[in-house]
């Protein structure tokens, strides 16, 4: 049975802007008026565009950039909101706040489609955090990014804490947190985050989307699937990593796409492939397990 394609108009709002095309899913943060300041409302039409697309067998690959001349702005403090006021407390013990940034999270990371962010302009505070729980990130040398949680007297969100580190090493990763400056794109310590530096703003959308158009013209959707599985969620040891890498490659070698992807490359043309995640991700998936983020269940 084909899968029923979803409407992606009905996400269109004035927060944000949804498209497919050619494989390809576009969500545009678009307050620009506002620099695109992060908000409640705007995390959780992101999240559900982005759950939408991965969701949907003719999206292979999901690009999010910033309508103007910012990417993100930061979290949206206008009316003189902080932190505090938004953190309403369960009657556990536990807090909303803590609740609400562990899901927002969580749902990116478990996006299964490759995703890049195309950060067009300024990414500060939640502008610079978010894109790091995405696979690929593309700017411009020059474009100013900002950890400025300290100099808002208040700490690291969106597993940033988790993935910074892990991106530009710890070292760096001190340096970047504990001075709290805006820094440019192209400086040392922030240069292994970015998988594509290009020369100005106006360049940085067309780099995403050609890159987006290589991996979903070139690279079968459900392979790309096991593979950032593979990455993201490793076994313990090496021999563990590499029995569960020989039960993946003994299910995809057998498929359609691996066929197709030998048989392209042999004829030295495009490959045209056919599985979808829908029907052919392998059984095995997922081997890895996701905390339970819901009310009265997560704990410190």
């Amino acid at each position: 049975m084909a899968q029923a394609q979803p409407d992606y108009s009905t996400l269109n709002s004035e927060l944000i802007k949804v498209e497919l095309k050619d494989y390809i899913g576009v969500i545009t943060l678009n307050r620009p008026d506002i620099g695109n300041l992060w908000s409640d409302d705007v995390a959780k039409e992101v999240i559900n565009a982005f759950q939408t697309l991965d969701g949907d067998d003719l999206c292979r690959v999901m690009v999010i950039t910033g309508a103007g001349r910012i990417f993100c702005g930061g979290a949206d403090f206008r009316g003189g909101k902080d932190f505090a006021s938004r953190n309403t407390t369960y009657p556990t013990g536990e807090h909303y706040l803590l609740a609400r940034e562990g899901n927002g999270t969580l749902a990116l990371q478990q996006l299964r489609k490759p995703t890049i962010a195309a950060i067009n302009g300024a990414a500060i505070g939640i502008g610079a955090t978010f894109p790091l729980n995405l696979d690929i990130r593309i700017t411009h040398r020059k474009n100013k990014i900002g950890f400025v949680f300290n100099r808002r007297g208040i700490n690291l969100e969106a597993a940033s804490s988790w993935n910074l580190p892990r991106l530009v090493g710890h070292a760096r990763a001190m340096g970047i947190v504990l001075r709290g400056d805006i820094r440019a794109a192209e400086h040392p310590s922030l240069r292994p985050l970015w998988e594509t530096l290009v020369e100005a703003p106006e360049d940085v959308m067309p780099a995403a989307m050609a890159l987006a158009k290589e991996i979903a013209v070139q690279a079968s959707v459900v392979s790309n699937i096991v593979n950032k599985a593979l990455l993201l969620h490793p076994k313990d040891t090496a021999g563990q990593q590499s029995h569960l890498e020989g039960t993946a490659l003994f299910y995809l070698g057998g498929s359609a796409d691996s066929k197709e992807g030998v048989q392209s490359f042999l004829q030295k043309r495009d490959p045209k492939y056919t599985s979808v995640p829908s029907r052919d991700v392998p059984p095995f998936m997922p081997w890895w397990s996701t905390p339970d983020m819901s009310k009265g269940k997560y704990k410190l």
